[in-house]
């Protein structure tokens, strides 16, 4: 007698099965869930350096196609004009060469920028503090000399706050030198790792770059060798609408940053503010942030002005909110003439969550990777909607009550008659109608 397979039986036992196994996954992560996150920051770890090669070779990408495509590329068809397979090759290889050399320069240009400068103005602040206490003393003197009780609170408060920190820096800060040394050491430490992995970085970058066509068609061979052609198809699909949004949003962004940097540079030297390169590298760092960026890099700058002068920080608030109208109303648009389609609401609440999951990085990629996610959503939910034979159209939707089950009808709310308001009715009476006699 031949035995069969009854497939519900089979299909029951197998959920089962999965449904036991899922379940005691559950339970033994929950009770390892120490030693999973020191396995997974242990691979993040070993991983660094090729996730700093990829947004490495992702960043220059725009600048290795460029120079290969106006410069080197004619210029080695024009010297191995019997070679041309030689030619691009030598083409890749210099415009990877030019676009580390640029990307070094670039980080050098505003390290040598920022480095001295923020030695020079902490050494500034330390050497100026018992000034600008006496000053703030004054002030408070003068101001609240008609109130007695509460001069002498904020006088007392002014001296013990300066008494304190005397003490702190003489009888905590000295004694402590060998904790301050072993934290150099550690910070020596974590220092080279991060060279390391720049630099590995770097090397990952330069194969990525040399023969991205070639990765770029085996991911693509491994996608269709995976999954259904129809959903390959997606996923590429997708992953170009990804690029076009992120990629060109965050390029269009360092560019534009760039240039308002570029502005701010001239403009602060101009009004005579206090390390004019430090607020120039600051202010164009910052604009790299949407919305809250320009308001980040203010702050500090504007602290800088207020202790050369109160004057000159006022001039600094005006200035940076003439610049900012400028960019946004000017230069922004222009550079990002790709809209990321999602309203000013959803870029603060893209740019919270970002924060609060990745810190300042996560503010620099929530916008355009939230209208990434934004659009496919909204592509999905369109798709479902013609398939239902409803309406696309987000206006179609205002006012709707219901929308028929048999003829996908849609029934709309008659909108109530507005009577005006007594206060309105007040300001513009009717005017009495005219005796006949």
């Amino acid at each position: 007698m031949k035995f069969k397979w009854d497939r519900k039986y089979l299909y029951t036992g197998v959920t089962a099965f999965c449904v036991i196994a899922a379940c005691a996954l559950l339970v033994w992560a929950l009770m390892n869930l120490q030693a999973i996150g020191n396995t997974v920051k242990g691979v993040w770890v070993a991983i660094l350096p090729v996730v700093y090669g990829l947004v490495l070779a992702y960043l220059l990408t725009p600048i290795c196609n460029f120079t290969e495509r106006k410069w080197f590329l004619p210029l080695t068809r024009r010297l191995s004009k019997k070679k041309p397979e030689r030619a691009a090759r030598r083409a890749r290889y210099l415009s990877i060469t030019a676009s580390l050399i640029f990307a070094l320069v670039l980080v050098t240009a505003l390290l040598w920028l920022v480095v001295p400068q923020i030695g020079e103005s902490l050494q500034t602040l330390v050497n100026n503090l018992p000034t600008y206490i006496a000053e703030v003393s004054d002030w408070v003197t003068k101001t609240l000399q008609n109130v007695p009780e509460l001069q002498s609170a904020v006088t007392q408060f002014l001296s013990d706050f300066t008494t304190d920190l005397t003490q702190a820096i003489t009888n905590t800060l000295l004694p402590q030198v060998s904790s301050v040394l072993t934290l150099i050491s550690n910070s020596v430490m974590a220092v080279f790792g991060t060279v390391f992995n720049l630099f590995m970085g770097v090397v990952v970058s330069v194969y990525l770059l040399s023969q991205k066509e070639k990765f770029l068609s085996q991911s693509k061979k491994l996608i269709y060798a995976v999954f259904r052609p129809r959903f390959a198809n997606s996923l590429l699909k997708n992953a170009a609408l990804t690029h076009q949004k992120f990629g060109g949003f965050i390029t269009a962004k360092l560019i534009d940053s760039l240039i308002i940097g570029l502005i701010a540079y001239p403009c602060v030297l101009i009004l005579q503010m206090p390390f004019p390169a430090l607020m120039a590298v600051v202010i164009g760092v910052t604009n790299v942030i949407p919305v809250f960026g320009p308001f980040i890099g203010a702050i500090p700058c504007a602290f800088l002005a207020l202790i050369d002068s109160p004057l000159k920080c006022l001039i600094f608030v005006v200035f940076i909110v003439a610049l900012q109208q400028v960019d946004g109303n000017i230069i922004g648009p222009r550079l990002l003439s790709e809209n990321t389609g999602i309203s000013t609401f959803w870029v603060i609440v893209s740019l919270l969550l970002g924060q609060w999951l990745f810190g300042v990085v996560g503010m620099i990629i929530a916008v355009p990777l939230f209208a990434v996610i934004y659009t496919l959503i909204r592509a999905a939910c369109e798709r479902k909607l013609k398939e239902k034979e409803l309406p696309v159209a987000t206006e179609a939707y205002q006012n709707l009550s219901d929308i028929d089950l048999y003829t996908n009808e849609p029934h709309y709310r008659a909108e109530p008659e507005r009577t005006p308001s007594k206060l309105l009715s007040w300001l513009h009476p009717k005017k009495k109608p005219e005796d006949p006699s």
